[in-house]
């Protein structure tokens, strides 16, 4: 099953995700702690290259925690769309925010 890992604050506002399929071929990642690792790394460089902010958009808070969670998905190409469309809507809401915030 394809799992989802999540980067959120308290408040359960996502920061940022990836998902994986531990059981896919070319799968880098086997584990959920080796996809909570993967993601930690990932924000922590978006961070310190400064293409995201270090706190969240909404609410500001600066805790994170990590969540890794299966999806109903099979594998990654059977939730494609599903990815996709939730990556296009979370596009919108982060142009809205900083239209909102300028």
């Amino acid at each position: 099953m394809v799992h989802i890992v999540q980067c959120l604050c308290p408040s359960r506002h996502c920061i940022m995700a990836i998902s994986y399929d531990p059981a896919g071929p070319n799968s880098q990642i086997k584990t959920p702690e080796e996809g909570i690792e993967t993601l930690k790394r990932m924000v922590d460089t978006a961070i310190n290259g400064l293409l995201v902010d270090p706190w969240c958009g909404i609410c500001k808070s600066r805790t994170f925690s990590y969540e890794d969670g299966e999806t109903r998905w099979r594998t990654l190409e059977e939730a494609r769309p599903y990815l996709e469309a939730s990556e296009a809507e979370q596009a919108n809401v982060r142009r809205q925010l900083r239209a909102r915030h300028n």
